[in-house]
């Protein structure tokens, strides 16, 4: 496993599925919120991937995209939103934001990783 994805949600649920599915291929890490999330960015290694949650108390994950397209050190990493909202005015936001994909919960798990999947041979 030389690839790790950090996954960013507030429901322990969305974490505890995402950790089984992705865990037999990645290394997975799961934080519960966004202030969370930005912490671990600057204190770690950096992941290969991000799945982030939009709808989260404190720092929401527009804020996480929008601070880390910001910050250089963090900007080239790759975010996919996960998100309850199934709304146009979300997804163009997460992408002029800098999100490289946008998923609807509930989700198929073979479309997540094969989203996954895609973005890691399209980045190389």
């Amino acid at each position: 496993m030389d690839k790790t994805i950090l996954v960013v949600d507030d429901e322990m649920a969305i974490r505890m599925i995402l950790e089984t599915l992705l865990g037999q291929r990645f290394d997975v890490v799961c934080l519960e919120n966004g202030e969370q999330a930005l912490d671990w960015l600057k204190e770690n290694k950096l992941p290969d991937c991000m799945i982030l949650d939009l709808s989260m108390p404190g720092i929401d994950g527009f804020e996480v995209i929008r601070r880390m397209r910001e910050d250089r050190s963090l900007a080239q990493v790759p975010v996919i939103v996960l998100s309850s909202k199934d709304s146009t005015a979300d997804r163009i936001r997460c992408s002029t934001l800098g999100a490289h994909e946008y998923v609807v919960k509930p989700f198929h798990p073979a479309d997540l990783e094969a989203r996954i999947d895609s973005l890691f041979r399209r980045r190389g």
